[in-house]
């Protein structure tokens, strides 16, 4: 397996691992910030709005600049996020807005990541190698809970801690990808222009 697939199949495990920000989002609203569970639902549907946007247009976002930009962007702009909802507890727009912005930046990595695993990869190739996506992106998620329930204890803000350590350690992951994918979109570029 090329050394490339090995560290984005590694970033989607490790950035996986965090998604216990998304999953302890409702605890943290109800109990550290008091939020009735009605305003709870009311502040998750912005979160999801905001996932729903980022799923749209992320895929279209990589073919027009490059997944390894769209996936370290999302990174950084959840990672960006999480810093400012732990240290934010109201007023309650400024947490509803931080909470569709954290919508946008955690689901915009899983499209861009994909594609940018799967454009270099041989067709005959690419169902065992999304089925090991899966796995790890599955495996991440479910460690992430027994991490999370072991860190967070009473401390629901713990969670964007958790988040925002595997963002940047995706992000360094990705790192060394970024020669990679300027060639692949040269390449791209020069195709498209001689078949113009």
């Amino acid at each position: 397996m090329p050394k490339h697939v090995i560290l984005i199949l590694l970033s989607i495990f490790i950035y996986f691992l965090g998604y216990v920000s998304v999953i302890f989002l409702p605890l943290y609203l109800h109990h550290s910030l008091n939020y009735s569970l009605k305003l709870t639902g009311i502040m998750l549907s912005l979160f999801g709005l905001g996932s729903i946007l980022s799923s749209l247009y992320s895929g279209k976002l990589s073919d027009i600049f490059s997944p390894y930009l769209v996936s370290t962007a999302s990174t950084s702009l959840y990672s960006l996020t999480l810093i400012l909802t732990y240290f934010t507890t109201g007023p309650r727009w400024l947490v509803a807005i931080l909470l569709f912005l954290l919508g946008i930046g955690s689901a915009a990595f899983s499209p861009s990541s994909r594609i940018f695993l799967m454009k270099d990869i041989p067709l005959q190739d690419q169902s065992r190698i999304n089925g090991i996506r899966y796995i790890l992106l599955n495996a991440g998620t479910a460690f992430s809970f027994g991490i999370s329930g072991w860190i967070i204890q009473e401390d629901y803000r713990r969670i964007f801690i958790i988040g925002l350590i595997c963002c940047i350690a995706t992000t360094f992951i990705l790192l060394p990808l970024k020669q990679k994918d300027k060639k692949t979109t040269f390449v791209v570029e020069m195709h498209t222009i001689y078949n113009q």
